[in-house]
């Protein structure tokens, strides 16, 4: 295989902040959002190594729809949905809810349980304080890191938050005096990813790299990854041992570097001496593998690419959450003020949904009903992940729900000025789907992506459940003293007066939109499942890619992914510096 040309002179033509023209760094980072800039930061501390981060988007830190805290507020039923992904230095997190919620431990467990050792919530705990906490219970937060989470000013702290609190208590739901602790049930408000002092979104730029962009041995190009590019000998390139599970006749790969696009259309191809890290999200880290040959062979293969490595898993396992609306309007418009900010939530689990009787009913037939759901989805995938490896899968999710008890569902409660409403979702779906490359080269950049929402009935069923107990709480004193009428989606479509599931279905079938926290299409698993990374996240037959983002996580969780993604990528830039260390050695 010929060696890559590196354009050393043309380089410099794509550098936004940086210094570095040689064409050649320690580690490259595909992708500067929220785990990207965290693995840069990391990496960058140390003056002797190098780091280059490509990302496609801008500078943004001056567009006041990013920095206002007050800025934010597929298929289904045949309908063809937009996804979107911040394009942008921070990645989705400069236009994100800025919520700041962990998920339930018994799921951050449930990673070690699929064979990931070291991936507890235990072991990921002290990562996840190192961000700057303002809540109500200081033993779940730091105060010494780059990210400040805290209340904005605007939030509405009183009566309004005093009323959602008493009503949510008559429903059954307790005050969560923290959901940041390993356990999100109940009714809480949850800390945001905010500067408080400045009333300024606290994204993963301002917090991980605006103040080291001067660092010189960090640059930050504008670009994007299209492909990773191969050593034929690993000369230069930092090597690890192969592990037991990778002993299966494949040869391991090793990464030169990446080729990139420029903005102007320029293809450049830069080195990388040590690694190759994708923090591209759960949407865009398949299509890179799949377009330097990683990935199903009949994918690869159909879009005219050279297979360099057969990991059918890459693209698969994709679990994303429905989004769904109720709104109404406000009889005491007065009672909320202007660009008020409501970060209310219930975090449900299915025996709050349904009841004892009816649990044990739903937990059977969603046993029974796994090796189908299992072979369905082995099927979409040409059952090169088999139909076992997923039953094995859903199994420990059937656990988690309904024997760890887990929270199933979220329901936020939001208002202004003139109404409230609910957005609402089922929060760990059984239903997988997929992201594949929609063809070679740069048309291959708008990816194929099939969510496969409510794929199985039991989702729709929990999604029912939710909405259910969504319109009971606004008919509920003492909120129901300030509530009006249905606006959405109408009383006509959905009564108040106990609609019909099929009602239900309909709406949702018909309005839900997607949750954008998709992850799991570059899974943290073992090979047979259907992984695609280790448990060091290193790419399976590779020596020196890894993967840090969304796209890692295997299951689905419940809170929001800020919070997890941002303790992962800390832990991930641990092991990365051991195993530097340890290969210096």
């Amino acid at each position: 295989m010929a060696m890559p040309l590196i354009l050393t002179a043309a380089f410099g033509l794509g550098v936004v902040y940086g210094s570095n023209k040689t064409g050649q760094y320690d580690y490259i980072v595909a992708g500067a959002g929220t785990a990207g800039l965290v693995i840069a930061h990391r990496l960058s501390t140390n003056p002797s190594t190098t780091v280059l981060v490509i990302e496609p988007g801008a500078d943004e830190r001056s567009n006041p729809n990013v920095t206002d805290p007050l800025a934010f507020t597929t298929h289904l039923a045949s309908r063809s949905l937009e996804y979107h992904q911040g394009k942008a230095i921070g990645g989705t997190s400069i236009i994100n809810g800025m919520t700041y919620v962990r998920a339930d431990a018994a799921e951050i467990d449930a990673w070690a349980a699929l064979g990931n050792p070291g991936w507890t919530w235990r072991e990921l705990f002290p990562a996840a304080q190192t961000t700057a906490g303002a809540s109500w219970d200081p033993a779940y937060h730091g105060e010494a890191g780059p990210l400040r989470t805290g209340y904005p000013y605007e939030m509405l702290n009183g009566t309004l938050f005093e009323r959602m609190r008493a009503t949510w208590d008559a429903l059954g739901q307790p005050w969560n005096r923290d959901p940041n602790g390993g356990g999100v049930r109940g009714f809480a408000a949850w800390p945001m990813t905010v500067d408080r002092d400045a009333d300024v979104r606290d994204d993963a730029a301002r917090a991980y790299y605006w103040d080291v962009a001067d660092r010189t041995n960090l640059d930050l190009v504008q670009g994007t990854v299209e492909r990773v590019v191969w050593d034929s000998d690993g000369c230069g390139a930092a090597t690890r041992k192969r592990k037991p599970e990778e002993n299966d006749g494949d040869a391991m790969v090793v990464a030169r570097g990446v080729e990139y696009v420029t903005p102007s259309g320029e293809k450049i191809t830069v080195r990388a001496k040590k690694e190759v890290i994708l923090s591209a999200g759960a949407i865009r880290t398949p299509l890179i593998l799949e377009q330097s040959g990683i990935g199903n062979p009949d994918i690869i293969s159909a879009h005219g690419l050279p297979i360099v490595v057969d990991l059918p898993g890459v693209g698969e396992n994709f679990q994303e959450q429905p989004n769904i609306a109720l709104v109404y309007n406000s009889t005491k418009p007065d009672t909320v003020p202007a660009g008020a900010i409501s970060p209310y939530a219930a975090f449900l689990s299915a025996g709050d949904l349904f009841g004892p009787e009816q649990l044990a009913d739903v937990a059977s037939r969603t046993l029974t009903s796994l090796p189908a759901w299992s072979a369905q989805i082995a099927a979409a995938n040409g059952n090169r992940v088999s139909a076992q490896a997923l039953e094995r899968i859903l199994r420990l999710q059937h656990d988690l729900i309904f024997a760890k008890s887990v929270t199933v569902a979220e329901i936020i409660c939001f208002a202004r000025p003139g109404e409230f409403g609910s957005a609402l979702w089922p929060l760990l779906p059984f239903s997988r789907g997929s992201v594949h490359l929609s063809s070679k080269g740069a048309e291959g950049r708008n990816p194929v992506i099939d969510p496969q929402y409510l794929q199985v009935d039991v989702d729709m069923t929990i999604a029912v459940a939710a909405g259910r107990v969504a319109q009971r709480f606004w008919r509920t004193a003492p909120m129901n003293e300030t509530v009006g009428a249905n606006i959405f989606p109408g009383e006509e479509a959905l009564p108040d007066s106990n609609p019909a599931e099929a009602q239900w279905e309909a709406h949702i079938a018909g309005s839900a939109t997607p949750n954008h926290h998709g992850l799991g299409t570059a899974a943290m698993m073992p090979r047979d499942l259907g992984g695609v990374v280790d448990p060091e996240l290193c790419v399976y037959g590779t020596r020196n890619v890894r993967v840090v983002d969304a796209s890692i996580i295997p299951l689905q969780i419940s809170g929001h992914l800020t919070a997890t993604l941002y303790a992962l990528a800390e832990r991930a830039s641990d092991i990365i510096i051991s195993c530097e260390r340890a290969t210096e050695v």
